[in-house]
């Protein structure tokens, strides 16, 4: 019997659900390129999953396979392989977001049609979102009893699924190159990306060994500061799929067994935690696809927004005259990558210092993150705007320059990003602008470079967004 594995958010051989459950059967891995399922597909991420078919193609060649690759309407290209080739059945992993269920929902009948057997295998995530309910049969709104269904019912039994060793592939005549997909778009941060990141599953598996040994111990310490190398840098391998959660939860509990941790208390590393976390967005994306578009608390359906162009475009290119938020900006303009810190520093900064909507911080993050997974940027960004599920409150304003002095204290991670800063001391270097000289809108650096003076008043700019927010209390 033939079969095909239809590859989309899953990059990988390790722990994939469909191509284990395919594996008793001839294989035809194939990818689409389906423009209206990738409609959304940022910049940095069509860099990305330019390189990262790459090298999936790569190792199922080695494998004794070919990738099939085609662009278009994904039902067309199925129905046609499936139809040339008698084959009657495609292997899929479920897709949880709202556009991708709908997607499959339809791709699924219409293969029916035609005597296609589509078969859905587990998703990218340790739970089916549709599992965990409150003790009265509803959607968890809050994380905390969210994680503790977890800690009790998922993570004491999380088992990947090791790599099919004897798989048996059929190929087809193809002479379609991941270069025909068209996904190297012109943009400034191209060279950045691959210069910062090597995409694919060999790589995410060193990412994750690297972690295990040098990172993971120190975690909890080091995870807040931007200038150490504290966190895992996974997201990205992540998002698509060139690594599981299962396996990085597995992983992650048998290196603190091996470290000495007592037997169920693994669980509760705190890494493992902001896996929960991430499964926490799919689940409510999943179950509230409404705030794609929508506030999570109705509330703020009439919060009193502002646009500016001019204060967007700064944000954009990090020339806020805050030194924190403009080196995290000019990261993510560089690398496609922002550390979560500073992350939360500049949407803040964005919706409350300068009240321009989360939808507009979310978009942007869409097209310049490397990870930029749907679920995971709404809910981030409606986290911090206050108005998504178990939010910070709208009032915790992050003050830019506190945040700064606290996790930056010596200015290092500033002065990677924002050179024009370099010769300014661990204490100046959070508040430049104390080297402002006349009326000029610039501070100098060296006689040379221009930095500009901050484009809003912090204080000035909590009190407006309070302000706002009283309008809608």
């Amino acid at each position: 019997m033939r079969s095909v594995v239809l590859f989309r958010n899953d990059l990988r051989i390790d722990d994939n659900a469909a191509l284990t459950a395919a594996s008793q059967s001839k294989i035809l891995p194939v990818f689409v390129f389906d423009t209206e399922a990738f409609a959304e597909l940022g910049g940095a991420s069509r860099v990305w999953l330019h390189y990262s078919l790459t090298e999936l193609q790569r190792r199922i060649k080695l494998l004794g396979g070919t990738l099939a690759i085609a662009s278009g309407d994904t039902y067309q290209v199925l129905r046609e392989v499936c139809e040339q080739h008698e084959i009657s059945r495609v292997f899929l992993n479920e897709r949880f977001d709202p556009k991708g269920r709908a997607h499959d929902v339809q791709l699924k009948q219409a293969l029916q049609v035609h005597n296609i057997t589509v078969v859905e295998c587990r998703g990218n995530m340790l739970c089916h979102p549709s599992k965990p309910t409150t003790s009265q049969g509803t959607p968890f709104k809050v994380f905390t009893p969210f994680y503790k269904w977890y800690l009790s019912e998922v993570l004491a039994d999380v088992r990947p699924e090791e790599a099919p060793t004897n798989l048996d592939f059929f190929n087809v005549d193809s002479r379609s190159e991941v270069s025909s997909l068209g996904l190297l778009p012109s943009i400034p941060w191209h060279k950045g990306i691959l210069q910062a990141w090597t995409p694919g599953e060999k790589q995410a598996d060193f990412i994750l060994e690297r972690f295990l040994d040098s990172g993971l111990r120190y975690y909890k310490e080091n995870r807040d500061f931007p200038a150490t190398d504290g966190v895992s840098t996974l997201s990205p391998y992540l998002h698509f799929g060139e690594v599981s959660a299962q396996r990085v939860v597995q992983s992650i509990v048998e290196e603190e067994e091996r470290m000495g941790a007592e037997p169920g208390a693994a669980i509760h590393n705190p890494f493992i935690r902001q896996i929960v976390w991430r499964e926490f967005s799919k689940y409510l994306l999943f179950h509230f696809p409404n705030t794609l578009s929508q506030p999570f608390n109705a509330s703020f359906a009439d919060f009193p927004w502002q646009y500016n162009d001019d204060l967007f475009h700064a944000w954009k290119r990090g020339l806020t005259g805050y030194p924190l938020v403009d080196a995290g900006m000019r990261e993510l303009w560089t690398t496609g990558w922002m550390h979560n810190r500073v992350r939360m520093v500049v949407a803040s900064f964005l919706t409350k210092h300068l009240l321009i909507s989360w939808e507009m911080g979310a978009a942007w993050f869409m097209d310049t993150l490397v990870d930029a997974d749907i679920a995971n940027n709404t809910m981030g960004w409606q986290w911090v705007a206050g108005c998504g599920a178990d939010a910070a409150p709208y009032f915790r304003v992050f003050n830019p320059i506190l945040q700064s002095k606290k996790f930056d204290p010596d200015g290092e991670y500033i002065r990677r990003w924002v050179p024009e800063l370099r010769t300014f001391s661990g204490s100046e270097i959070h508040e430049p602008w104390s080297r402002q000289t006349g009326t000029r809108k610039t501070l100098i650096d060296s006689g040379s470079a221009t930095y500009p003076s901050p484009i809003v008043d912090h204080k000035e700019a909590r009190n407006r967004a309070l302000a706002a927010y009283d309008q809608i209390k």
